[in-house]
C-alpha cells in the first residue's frame, strides 16, 4: 500500500511540473504565430458580412403609395430600392413605374430608368428616359421630373416633348397641379419656349 501511495504521489508531482510546461509551450506557439501573420491583411469575413448586410437592405419590387392633400393617389413601383447610406428615409430605385390618379380621374403613368424617393421632403425625382402617358392620349418624354407625394404636383426638370391629339409640342418645362380655384380639377401647363405643331 505504501508503494502504491508513493507512485501516486510521484505521478501528481510530475503532472504539476509537466502540464504547466505544456501549457506554456502552447501559449508561446500561439503568440509566435500571431506575430508572424501578415500585417494589414483584410478581414474577409467582415467584408462579407457588410456585403450581406447591404444585400439584405435591398428591397425587391417594393411599392410606395401615398394620398395627396387634395386626394390624388400616388403609386411608385421599383424593381429594386436601396437605402441611401447617408440620408435617412431616402431610397434609390431602378426601373421605376409611377402612377398618379387625380381627383378628376385623370391618370398619369410614368416610367423611368432610375429615381430617388425622399420621404422627408415628400418628393420623388425620376431620371433617365422618363416617359409620361396620360389617360387623355398624350405621350411625353423628358430626362428628369419630380412629383410630390403630399400635394398633387408634378413638374419636369428638363425640356419635354409631347405627342397627342392636338399634334406635337416641345417646351422647356411642364407642370401638372391642382387648380387653385377648384382642387377637384388639375391643370397641365407648358412653359419655356413652347412650340406646337398643330395637326387638325
Amino acid at each position: 500500500m505504501a508503494s502504491a501511495g508513493g507512485g501516486y504521489t510521484r505521478a501528481v508531482t510530475v503532472a504539476k511540473i509537466v502540464l504547466p510546461l505544456i501549457a506554456l509551450a502552447i501559449l508561446s506557439a500561439l503568440f509566435f504565430l500571431a506575430r508572424n501573420s501578415p500585417q494589414g491583411e483584410p478581414l474577409r469575413y467582415v467584408e462579407d458580412d457588410v456585403k450581406d448586410l447591404a444585400d439584405r437592405q435591398r428591397l425587391g419590387e417594393p411599392v410606395h403609395q401615398a394620398v395627396t392633400k387634395e386626394g390624388a393617389e400616388i403609386t411608385i413601383v421599383a424593381q429594386q430600392l436601396v437605402p441611401d447610406a447617408k440620408r435617412p428615409r431616402v431610397t434609390h430605385g431602378t426601373d421605376l413605374a409611377a402612377q398618379m390618379l387625380t381627383q378628376d380621374d385623370q391618370i398619369y403613368d410614368i416610367d423611368a430608368d432610375t429615381g430617388v424617393i425622399d420621404e422627408v421632403a415628400m418628393e420623388s425625382t425620376l431620371t433617365g428616359d422618363v416617359v409620361i402617358l396620360t389617360s387623355d392620349g398624350y405621350r411625353m418624354t423628358t430626362d428628369e421630373m419630380m412629383m410630390r407625394t403630399d400635394l398633387t404636383y408634378l413638374e419636369t426638370h428638363a425640356p419635354v416633348h409631347a405627342d397627342g391629339p392636338l399634334g406635337t409640342l416641345d417646351a422647356g418645362k411642364m407642370q401638372i397641379y391642382s387648380d387653385p380655384d377648384d382642387e377637384t380639377r388639375t391643370r397641365m401647363v407648358f412653359t419655356g419656349g413652347v412650340r406646337l405643331l398643330y395637326l387638325p
